[in-house]
């Protein structure tokens, strides 16, 4: 389930910078929610506006024809939300990278 949003991530930090691009994977388990959360951070450009109301439609992509057929971030979110009733979402702002999270509930006592 992660490993389009690594995949992503990945692919977002091989434009053209002048520094040295960041990714960060946290995990956190929020003890009152019992919810464990996986999060991908990248400093890379902000996600536009046109491509945030589409990302999650099958079959888009940014990629070049061939590179990538657009189904990795809808049935991860498919999987996540119906299979484990989880979430799947995410933030992006200009100058504050931008962070895909899943977030997932568990029965465990704390």
């Amino acid at each position: 389930m992660a490993r389009p949003l690594l995949n992503n991530a990945i692919d977002s930090l091989e434009q053209n910078k002048p520094t040295l691009p960041i990714l960060r994977i946290n995990t956190k388990y929020h003890c009152n929610d019992k919810i464990v959360e996986v999060s991908i951070w990248t400093d890379g450009p902000p996600i536009s506006l046109e491509i945030r109301s589409k990302m999650f439609n099958p079959f888009f992509t940014t990629k070049p024809i061939g590179q990538g057929p657009g189904l990795g971030l809808p049935i991860s979110q498919r999987i996540i939300e119906e299979h484990h009733g989880g979430t799947l979402g995410y933030r992006s702002e200009l100058g504050n990278g931008t962070e895909f999270y899943l977030r997932i509930p568990i029965k465990q006592s704390c």
